[in-house]
């Protein structure tokens, strides 16, 4: 999966290099509440898995033509990590957004982006609110020696919120900043790492809600700019 993942990335960013693309990175923190590390005894928390990590992505942009509603199909690779005691677990995540950008102070404006760089009101034309459904593969590893792996898929929805910032004609920068929920993720290996006498941990599901806040940023290359 994530071969063919990899492939489908490289793809898309050069078969289309005659078009509007994007390159993002983010920070992201992710927590899922029926997977929390908990001591046994206590019962305090001591990590939220997924955890904490980043994300790399790539877009592809084209819009409607008579208002501004933009579409950025995403390729998007993410890596979190959690620690309690001596456990460990590590998740990976090759996923696919559906961003739609809606830009509500100019909605029917006629934008020739990015070159509002170059006016006063680039904030009124440049904030935007995002809607973005996805689906990805989740790769997760937890405990050590031996370390359990188990893979799933699962389903998402994103809000997120953001400023096109114009560079120069051919360049866009955009701050961004989001919050991403699964409703129903499965880590089938993570209960039985937790069996483990070694580790003093409470017990956890194998399936859980997990919710995404990340924040990062956005550099949109305009290469057949006329």
């Amino acid at each position: 999966m994530r071969y063919f993942f990899f492939s489908v990335l490289f793809v898309f960013l050069f078969a289309n290099a005659q078009a509007q693309f994007g390159l993002s990175a983010s920070y992201l923190t992710q927590r899922a509440p029926d997977w929390q590390l908990r001591d046994a005894l206590s019962g305090a928390v001591l990590a939220d898995p997924p955890g904490t990590g980043f994300s790399i992505g790539a877009d592809y942009w084209f819009r409607l033509k008579n208002v501004r509603i933009e579409f950025l199909p995403e390729l998007n690779y993410a890596q979190t990590s959690a620690t309690a005691y001596d456990f460990e677990t590590r998740s990976r995540w090759y996923s696919l957004f559906f961003n739609v950008n809606f830009y509500p102070f100019d909605f029917k404006g006629d934008c020739d982006c990015p070159t509002f760089s170059k006016q006063n009101d680039f904030l009124a034309k440049g904030f935007f609110l995002q809607v973005s459904p996805g689906i990805s593969y989740m790769d997760n590893r937890a405990g050590s020696n031996p370390e359990l792996r188990s893979n799933a898929t699962a389903i998402s929805a994103g809000l997120a919120a953001g400023l096109d910032i114009g560079v120069s004609d051919l360049l866009t920068v955009s701050p961004v900043i989001g919050l991403r929920y699964f409703p129903n993720a499965a880590w089938d290996s993570l209960p039985d790492a937790l069996s483990d006498p070694n580790f003093p941990l409470a017990p956890v599901a194998t399936e859980s809600s997990a919710t995404r806040l990340w924040a990062g940023l956005r550099l949109g290359w305009r290469v057949n700019y006329r």
